[in-house]
Formats: structure tokens, sequence, C-alpha cells
């Protein structure tokens, strides 16, 4: 059976299209969104917690080191009190905290950075707490073999050692800001680049949407409308030309069937016009089913038969007269 891209067909192939369209675009959002929400689990699982928490630890840091540095010149006791509880509480807390991002990232080259930077902040506390031991009571600080040893602790030691960790604690925080900031900035860019790409399918949806119309208007439409005025004016009794166009689809067949039964229609007036002029004798063949067709050809056999009576009627007519005569 030959291929028929009939009506169905066509309507079916621009749904198709636009079905794969929006097909290719579901895919495409997918694929984006899942690779957005992976840089967005990135940065907020590991980079936006790693940078607060080594800001947090930086903050710490130069806190403890001013109280140590204050205790050395007979602190206050709530400065006391503060250094005590961020040696006992809240940097154990910080460095666990630092330590498990850091095991999340599965980044090797960070974990080593901030083992070392912890590690070196762990000898900053030990020199601390020998600061702190040696002046432990407000009659140590009466002592100059104390206060001297608690000075050259701080000035050899802790003061170094802080230095030191606040160069790593920079380069690490200047390593991990870029790649947060990296990681946003490819954030907006994909979600930048989906509005772009759903812009634009939906622009080619609306060009397809309005070239499909005007091909079905042209296609579809037209060709119906005109078939629907031949068959008004053929209701109303009028014969219309009718330019035939080979079409592989239902108006084709629609086209057909109407230029066949306008023929019909006219053999069917050719007759009854020769059949009412007298000529009985025009051949026409309507169909079995054919209900005019074959109506036509009873009237032409009455109409003939009646002429023949009225034939012989006349010639009886006619010949009367003369039997009289006689």
């Amino acid at each position: 059976m030959a291929f028929r891209f009939s009506i169905s067909r066509k309507i079916a192939s621009g749904y198709f299209v636009i079905l794969f369209i929006i097909g290719i675009t579901s895919i495409v959002s997918i694929l984006e969104l899942a690779a957005n929400k992976a840089k967005y689990n990135e940065i907020a699982n590991i980079y936006q917690p790693s940078v607060s928490s080594l800001k947090e630890f930086d903050a710490l840091s130069k806190e403890a080191n001013k109280l140590i540095e204050n205790w050395v010149r007979v602190a206050k006791k709530d400065e006391r009190d503060r250094l005590k509880i961020i040696q006992s509480d809240e940097y154990p807390a910080l460095r666990a905290k630092i330590e498990n991002l850091a095991e999340v990232s599965g980044n090797a080259a960070l974990q080593k950075k901030l083992d070392v930077l912890l590690k070196g902040y762990d000898e900053n506390i030990v020199f601390q707490k020998r600061i702190m031991k040696k002046l432990e009571t407000p009659e140590n600080y009466n002592s100059d073999t104390l206060i001297d040893a608690a000075f050259n602790i701080l000035d050899s030691k802790i003061n170094p050692g802080f230095t030191e960790s606040q160069n790593d604690l920079k380069r690490i925080l200047f390593s991990e800001t870029n790649s947060l900031t990296k990681l946003e900035k490819e954030l907006d860019q994909s979600y930048n680049r989906l509005a772009s790409i759903m812009i634009l399918i939906l622009a080619i949806i609306i060009i397809v949407g309005s070239v499909a119309s005007i091909l079905a208007t042209r296609s579809i439409s037209q060709p119906i409308v005109g078939l629907k005025d031949v068959i008004t004016l053929l209701g109303k009794g009028d014969i219309p030309e009718v330019t035939y166009v080979e079409r592989d689809d239902e108006i084709g067949e629609i086209t057909e069937a109407i230029h066949a039964m306008i023929k019909s229609i006219k053999l069917k007036t050719e007759f009854a016009i020769q059949t009412g002029s007298g000529s009985y004798a025009a051949e026409f063949l309507p169909g079995e089913r054919d209900i005019l067709g074959n109506a036509l050809l009873v009237m032409r056999d009455n109409l003939k038969t009646r002429r023949k009576r009225m034939q012989e009627e006349v010639g009886s007519m006619r010949a009367s007269p003369r039997q009289a005569n006689y």
C-alpha cells in the first residue's frame, strides 16, 4: 500500500516536531540543572562553610593572640576567662568543623594545608598555656624571672607562630575564596545560559508554530473553504468549474469526488436537455444507486412511450374520416 501523507499525518507531524523540540529542551534543561545542582551543593556544603569557618578561625586566633599578650601584661579576669573558653571550647569545636569540611571536600591538597595550619596553631596554644601557667596568679607578676620567661615565649614562639599561621591562613582563604567566586560565577553563567536556551527554544516554537499555522492555512483551511464554496453553489443549482489539483490526502479525495459529482451532474443535465428536446436516443448509463440518473431514465422511457401513444392516436384520428367517406 502506497504511503499517503494524509491530513492526520500532517497534523501528527506538526505535533511531533513540537514535542521533539520540547523533548530536546527538557533534556538540555535537566542536564544543565543537574550540573547546577552539583555546583550549588559544592558551594553550599563545602566552599561557603569552609570560607566562613576559616574567617571564624582568623577572628578567633587574633582574639586569642591579643588576650595572651594582655595576659603577659596582667590581664583582667574576664580576659583570662575568655582565653580559657577559647582554648577549651571554641577552638576545639572549630577545629573539628574545619577538619570535617576538609574531609568532605575530597581535596587532598586542601586537607594537607589545613592540617599544617591547625597543627601550627595547636603548638601556639601549647605555648599560650605555658605563659598562662607561669603567670597563673597575681603574685607571679612580682617575679621578673617569670615575666621575662613569659615575654621570651611570646616573642620567640607565639608571635612568630601566629604570623606564620596568619600567612598560611591568608593563602588558604585566598584560594578558597577564588574557588567559591569561580563556582558562583559558573553557576550564574549556567543560569543565564539556561535562560537563553529557554528563550531560544520558545522563539523556535513560536516560529515553527507560526510557519505550521501558515502552511496549515494554505494546505488545509483554504482548500476546504474552496470546496465549501463549490458545494454551496451546487446546492443553489449552479455548476461551477473546478480546477482539479491532484493531492494525496483526504482533501484530494474530496476534490476528486466533487469533480466526479460535477461531471455526473453535467451528464445528467445534458441528458435531461436532450430528452426535453425530444431526442430519446442519447446514451446514459447511471449506476444502480444513482437515484437521479435512474429517475431520468424512467422519465425518458415514459416520455418516449407517451410520445409513441400520441403518435398512434393521431394516426387513428386521421384514418377515421377517410373510412367515413367510403
